[in-house]
Order: C-alpha cells, then structure tokens, then sequence
C-alpha cells in the first residue's frame, strides 16, 4: 500500500530520494534514533524507524468498526461496499449480525475473506447458535449492477464503511475507482454517486447507512463534497467523530495537532 508518489512525505518519495540521491530525512538523524540506527547489527530495524516517520495507509481498527456497529446500527444484515483491507469482515463476526456482503477490487483482499471465515468456522463452537454467513465479490462496487440489486433488494439492515478518498492512496493491484475516474468530479459521480445509488436500492425502508470520512492535505472539501452527493438519496441523521490514537511524541504532525479525527 501507498499514497500518491507525488509527494515526497510518503513511503515510496522517501525512499526515492534516500537511495537515488543518498538523503536521509531528519527524523532518521535526530538524536532519538541516531545511536540506535548507526550502533546496530543487523540494517532490518532500520525500516522500522524509517517508517515511524513516514505518512502511511491506515487500515480501519477492527474493534472501532464493531464498537461503531454496536452503538449506531442493528439489523442482521450488514452490506461494505468495500472491505477495509478485512477488518470490517472481523468486527463484522464480533457483532450482533448475522450475514456479511462486501465488495472489493483487491483480488487478495477477497480471497482473504475466505480464509478468515474458514478460521470463524473453525473456532465456532456454539450447539445453540448458527454460524455467521458471509458472501463477498470481487468487484468495483459501481459495477455491480442489476443482478446483485436484483438478489438483495430491500433486505440490507445496516451498510457501514470508509470509502476511498480519491487519489489519496493508490494501489498496484486491482481496478481502483481512481483508475476508472481519474477526475474529482467524475469520480464523485461515476463511483461514489453509482455506490450510493447501489446501497439504497437494497437497503430495506429503515436501513441506516454510515460512512467515515475526513478532508485531507490538497482536498479540503471533501467531507462537504461526499456529503452532498449522499444528501441526494439519504437525510442526514447524525455525525460522530472517530478519534484515532497515535503514537506520543514531542513533534506531531501538522495534521494531528487538533486531533487525528474523522
């Protein structure tokens, strides 16, 4: 996983400018990791101070995801547009419902659901309670179409996830929106529109839909942009801000300073 090579804060820019141009960033020199990096045995550790102070993916904590289900949403059926590198999936088997569907366009992202729910099947061991059912496909969630509109009309409870934020991560492997829509206002109506427009049709009457945002370095309206579309076809019930924890140190980073939200 990475972000935008374009910007040298990210992993793939640093390393770039490290081993082409035999620059280190600062964090590197500083004296909190100086000693450590240049008195050990072995160049393995050095990735592992080099990434502390690189911009990076995150992936949705599993126990924020099921937390977020458990105090907002109720229903059996839950629906991920995206899978969230798999987390949704376990906080998905943590919860209270009972049937799983997600999409993504990560081929081993998919096949990874597989192997997770072979291990909840293995350590499910319940006489009196029925086993949760899962059903994923590989495929971008706008182009799932009218056959799986067709087989789950109206029969989704809850649909819960963080959608992409347009060029802000990109990906070797799959068909990523961004690939598909390569300009902000075209993404936002041939992916995240098409998605919404998806979500609601097999959505039952009292569904809720639930979706975690931020605006980010170069796209300040985000939030309001995603929000706007979504007003379209749903009302507006509640906002919440997830706080995420962070490593402590004594410089934090520009984007933390008022609080690692979304």
């Amino acid at each position: 996983k990475k972000y935008s090579d374009k910007d040298s804060q990210y992993t793939i820019g640093l390393m770039k400018v490290m081993y082409e141009k035999f620059h280190i960033r600062n964090s590197l020199a500083c004296p909190a990791f100086y000693d450590y990096v240049v008195n050990m045995e072995s160049y393995k550790p050095i990735w592992s101070v080099f990434m502390m102070g690189c911009n990076k993916p995150s992936i949705f904590n599993p126990h924020t995801y099921y937390s977020i289900l458990k105090e907002c949403f109720k229903g059996e059926v839950l629906f991920a547009p995206v899978m969230g590198w798999n987390s949704y999936q376990i906080g998905f088997y943590n919860s209270n419902f009972r049937h799983f569907i997600s999409t993504d366009v990560i081929p081993s992202t998919v096949s990874n659901c597989d192997l997770i729910h072979k291990e909840y099947l293995n350590q499910h061991t319940s006489l009196f309670d029925e086993p949760k059912t899962i059903d994923t496909y590989l495929c971008p969630s706008e182009q799932l179409g009218d056959s799986f509109i067709n087989k789950y009309r109206e029969k989704v409870d809850t649909v819960l996830f963080s959608p992409p934020y347009f060029d802000l991560e990109v990906y070797g492997d799959g068909e990523q929106s961004i690939s598909s829509f390569p300009l902000y206002n075209n993404w936002l109506e041939g992916y995240w529109e098409q998605t919404l427009k998806l979500c609601k049709a097999v959505m039952k009457p009292n569904a809720r839909l639930g979706f975690v945002i931020s605006d980010y370095r170069g796209n300040p309206n985000f939030c309001n942009d995603m929000c706007d579309v979504a007003k379209k076809y749903f009302n507006l019930d509640e906002t919440y801000q997830v706080k995420w924890g962070s490593i402590k140190m004594s410089r934090v980073p520009e984007k933390q300073k008022n609080g690692n939200l979304e």
